[in-house]
């Protein structure tokens, strides 16, 4: 096999309602939760099963929302995956940090971003992190990996692909 350095492709998985704005009005970090585990940005995975698993719970979280307090969360509907793609030579030209395994300073970090603070003492962000994905107990998932991005210069080089997001009660 020849290594043709390809367009990376990557995988959104969110609910229906949020895959339709992605691709009628485009990705908005002001619409991103602010702590997740590398702070506010636009999280995508490698895996389309692991994109599926997180549309799956999104999809339940959102559900559970809307059945508790209906008046302040609308019915998600439909778990959804979106796929997009990113030129690797971009990719690798924006400012990324990395994280290849849940190390102790892929933890401590985990823990800053989820309690609101930036990338660096200096207040700013990284334009896209890698890392492991973490439980709620700082351990990593097994096998699971994220690519978020985390400024608008960075997410104006994802391509939405052509086809319509896959759409599913859990599981699509």
């Amino acid at each position: 096999m020849v290594w043709r350095n390809d367009a990376l492709t990557l995988y959104h998985g969110t609910a229906a309602s949020s895959a339709d704005d992605i691709r009628a009005i485009g990705i908005n970090l002001a619409n991103a939760i602010r702590n997740r585990d590398f702070g506010r940005g636009f999280y995508t995975a490698r895996s389309l099963t692991q994109a599926v698993q997180f549309a799956n719970d999104t999809y339940r979280i959102m559900r559970a929302l809307h059945v508790n307090n209906s008046r302040n969360h609308t019915n998600p509907v439909a778990a959804a995956v979106i796929e997009l793609t990113v030129d690797r030579n971009v990719l690798g030209q924006l400012p990324t940090l990395a994280f290849v395994l849940p190390t102790d300073e892929w933890r401590e970090f985990v823990m800053h971003c989820r309690n609101g603070g930036s990338h660096r003492p200096d207040g700013t962000n990284y334009d896209v992190v890698y890392g492991p994905v973490s439980t709620m107990y700082y351990t990593a998932w097994p096998n699971y990996e994220q690519l978020s991005f985390h400024s608008m210069s960075a997410i104006t080089h994802l391509v939405l692909g052509s086809a319509p997001p896959l759409r599913g009660r859990p599981t699509l």
